[in-house]
């Protein structure tokens, strides 16, 4: 997931004026958490440690995902400054790395995990109000996109690749526009890897939906995931041979 958390952190850095991005998952099965921050710090180790030990005395903090129905969340709307200033959670999490405040978007993840992107202020300032409706524009991208790659990492990169996606109809190039869009990459990217001008590569993007009977990208995504995935299973089928399977003859309990 190292490449959605690049992504959310540009994502967010560009809609929101915050001083650090982070990008959290909690493994309610494991009883693990992450935290990753997109301006590391050595004091980073001890900022996780002190929230770990503090979360759960928190609404705001205890990794809830519908603490407010789901959607997104500051911290002013649970604690005065002068409150939170005064919490565990602050004196031996956020002020270590020098978090002032804090935003979050819960992120819907079909993984079972719980993941979170917050927007953090350090020094003097806080965050207005009016970032909540910035917040709510956002989450249904970061939704998507988890999902995406949640659904990505089901396919081995070593066992998929693009001539896979031509069972779809589509030409050998197109398949690999197509195979490269299921990986997350923009069109910009695809043009880079593949060595060709960038206008090539929306009307190669554009076949592919056409060919595939989708108005979107997105969907594009999805159906490339599901082919890649059950070409890749057919493909170990053959690998792992072939089973036969039958029913046995009840036998005689006597002797013929």
């Amino acid at each position: 997931m190292e490449e959605y958390a690049g992504r959310a952190f540009g994502f967010m850095r560009t809609l929101v004026d915050c001083d650090m991005a982070t990008y959290s998952e909690l493994d309610p099965a494991a009883g693990t958490l992450s935290i990753r921050f997109d301006e590391p710090d050595p004091s980073q180790d001890r900022t996780v440690a002190g929230f770990a030990t503090h979360m759960h005395k928190q609404p705001f903090t205890n990794f809830d995902p519908d603490v407010v129905g789901g959607g997104p969340f500051m911290r002013a709307e649970f604690a005065s400054h002068r409150q939170f200033r005064d919490m565990g959670v602050y004196s031996e999490g956020f002020q270590v790395s020098g978090i002032n405040d804090h935003a979050v978007i819960p992120v819907h993840s079909p993984d079972g995990k719980i993941v979170f992107a917050s927007m953090e202020r350090t020094g003097k300032g806080v965050f207005c109000e009016e970032l909540l409706e910035i917040m709510r524009e956002m989450q249904p991208f970061l939704n998507q996109a988890r999902e995406l790659a949640v659904a990505a990492s089901t396919v081995i990169p070593a066992a998929a690749d693009p001539g896979m996606l031509c069972r779809q109809g589509l030409t050998p190039r197109e398949a690999d526009v197509h195979f490269w869009m299921v990986q997350g990459k923009s069109n910009s990217e695809i043009a880079e890897i593949l060595g060709v001008r960038l206008q090539t590569v929306k009307e190669y993007a554009s076949s592919v939906l056409a060919k595939l009977g989708v108005d979107n990208r997105y969907s594009a995504i999805i159906r490339g995931l599901e082919s890649l995935r059950q070409a890749v299973f057919l493909e170990r089928g053959r690998e792992s041979g072939r089973e036969v399977k039958v029913r046995l003859p009840e036998r005689s309990s006597q002797p013929k």
